[in-house]
């Protein structure tokens, strides 16, 4: 029998081959066939309990669609996210894009460690249990408002807000139908959201809010979002819509706006102000309306009215001159981006490491630096990460 890789870790790389091999939807059999060993022998060396040959780490590596250096990585602490995913019933519609979310989480993890930084959640857990749902969500947005600096304006960037804010590494992924978001938390990543990439903006917004204020109650507990959890059905989801309308839309700025920018007289709002505040908050027509009948600006049932006579909210940015709130948004977080750049501009990872953390293969991992360099106006990478000079005092 050859040699083992020396200074691996058996156990973190059986680890790794395991959630490889059950992102490839391969049963063991099938890979020990391919590997031309006996599936105990595979077994073995998932557990740790054999340590796995150079040749037999080629062969994997080229049968899972992985780079071989994701495998010689050290395994980033314990936990793993697709483990406290596939506990949950609804985690059954999203497979693949569980595997894709579970291993983006271990790339973010691998690119803080290469580079010597870890972002540690900034925020405390709130224990709001002992309050009605509406009244919890509504205090906690206000304490995250106030902690945040925001004032009572609109939050412009949301998911920048919750990764520099927040502490949350957040993913926009191709989420099938029915999954709106997927969320997990291990000590080694810290908190991880993914939340469907193409759909509408005020979505997405409402999305993350939403899944930040579950965040902020019990950041330990994984959850997988879906319309029945938007409804608000427990108490958790309750609480959480709340804070999402709260944190989006607070009861001051939209007094302020209705009373002094809007000038909303006697006669009371229109839906061309409702239109006008949905654009500029971000949200969708519905979530406005709703909000409004929650403050009493609107009586209740106006969205029955509004849902009669036509109007869709979809039509106020072109009316109102505002940017179109549609999806595709980048799948990568900036700072993950800036990482990986500055990884790979330092020679701590390899054009392959690059790649493998880009999701794409070299050459589409050297179109990323290019286009990088043309934005940027620089003629190298090691010029855009070089530290400034120190001056002289």
């Amino acid at each position: 029998m050859g040699e083992g890789i020396d200074g691996l870790d058996p156990q973190g790389v059986g680890i790794r081959l395991r959630e490889a091999r059950k992102a490839r939807r391969l049963t063991q059999g099938q890979a020990a066939r391919s590997l031309g060993v006996a599936r105990t022998t595979l077994t073995a060396i998932e557990k740790g309990q054999r340590p796995i040959r150079p040749d037999e780490l080629i062969k994997l590596s080229d049968l899972y669609g992985r780079q071989v250096s994701y495998f010689l990585r050290a395994t980033p602490g314990t936990g793993s996210v697709r483990a406290q995913l596939s506990a949950i019933p609804a985690a059954s519609l999203a497979p693949e894009a569980t595997d894709e979310f579970s291993k983006l989480c271990d790339d973010y993890a691998f690119l803080e460690g290469v580079n010597g930084v870890h972002s540690t959640p900034k925020v405390q857990t709130y224990e709001v249990t002992h309050l009605p749902p509406d009244r919890a969500g509504e205090l906690l947005a206000a304490a995250e408002r106030s902690r945040l600096v925001l004032g009572d304006g609109p939050v412009p960037d949301l998911r920048l807000l919750l990764e520099e804010g927040g502490g949350l590494r957040v993913f926009y992924l191709d989420l099938p139908s029915g999954v709106s978001a997927l969320y997990a938390y291990t000590s080694a990543h810290g908190g991880c959201l993914a939340v469907a990439r193409d759909q509408p903006l005020e979505v997405t917004r409402w999305d993350l809010a939403f899944e930040y204020g579950r965040f902020l109650m019990d950041r330990y507990k994984a959850h997988v979002l879906t319309a029945r959890e938007r409804q608000g059905a427990s108490w958790a989801d309750r609480a959480a819509a709340s804070f999402a309308g709260s944190f989006l839309l607070p009861a001051e700025a939209i007094s302020h706006r209705l009373d002094l920018i809007y000038r909303v007289g006697e006669a009371g709002l229109s839906p061309a102000d409702v239109l006008a505040m949905a654009a500029d908050f971000g949200v969708s027509l519905k979530t406005a309306v709703s909000r409004l009948e929650e403050l009493r600006r609107l009586p209740r049932g106006a969205w029955a009215d509004i849902d009669r006579a036509g109007l869709r909210g979809s039509e106020a940015p072109a009316v109102f001159g505002t940017s179109a709130v549609t999806g595709r948004e980048e799948k990568l977080p900036r700072r993950y981006l800036l990482l990986a750049m500055k990884a790979y501009a330092q020679a701590r990872i390899s054009e392959g490491q690059l790649a493998e953390v880009l999701g794409t293969d070299r050459l589409g991992a050297r179109d990323r630096v290019r286009a990088l360099l043309q934005d940027t106006g620089v003629d190298s990478l090691d010029k855009l990460v070089e530290p400034f000079r120190k001056g002289k005092r």
